[in-house]
């Protein structure tokens, strides 16, 4: 929705669940559940990949989805892949991002790749879009991806159509470093401000 002044701004929510989730704010449109999570986290739950993973979301989500236009979403394939493309500003103009979960099976690994979208009419002459980030969890037995659908009101792996706007994405991860069975839960929740 968009504001009476006509502004519109994309929150990203994202909370990371072993369990039950826990939100607080760590400033501006970006929160995290794992700051006042992290008392009470038991390093046996998680391996260093895990751990790691965390720390990257919470150097680089923030600025990746800070963008003066919604980031348009745009689905591929099926439950082992899952992609979207999101607007970056920085000092040198706006440059589009691609953000793809990638389940190697064969591998048992999840993959989480920010990578540049070239030849695009957002990039200004002469300048190199930034690096691909990426960062790989291994020991993975199984992840999916799904989206909330605001048409139907319910999970779904595929949209509806074309031009729906996804206000969830959330990627289940089961693995055997993650104790009792239960499942990490990566939730991105896109919103705007009224």
């Amino acid at each position: 929705m968009k504001s009476s002044r006509g502004m519109t701004l994309v929150e990203v929510i994202v909370a990371i669940t072993l369990g039950s989730i826990v939100t607080s704010s760590i400033g501006g449109t970006f929160y995290l559940s794992l700051k006042s999570y992290q008392k009470n986290l038991n390093s046996n739950y998680f391996s260093s990949s895990l751990l790691l993973l965390h720390s990257f979301l919470l150097k680089n989500l923030e600025s990746l989805f800070h963008s003066t236009n919604d980031p348009s979403i745009d689905f591929e394939g099926n439950s082992s892949h899952f992609s979207f493309i999101s607007l970056q500003e920085n000092s040198q103009g706006i440059f589009k991002r691609q953000v793809s979960l990638n389940f190697v099976a064969d591998k048992k690994k999840l993959e989480f790749i920010i990578s540049p979208v070239k030849n695009t009419q957002t990039h200004k002459k002469n300048i190199t879009p930034a690096p691909i980030l990426k960062h790989v969890i291994s020991n993975v037995t199984d992840a999916r991806f799904s989206y909330y659908s605001a048409s139907t009101n319910a999970w779904a792996s595929t949209p509806q159509s074309k031009n729906e706007y996804p206000l969830y994405i959330r990627v289940e991860i089961n693995s055997p470093l993650v104790k009792n069975g239960k499942k990490l839960v990566f939730e991105v929740l896109h919103g705007q401000k009224i």
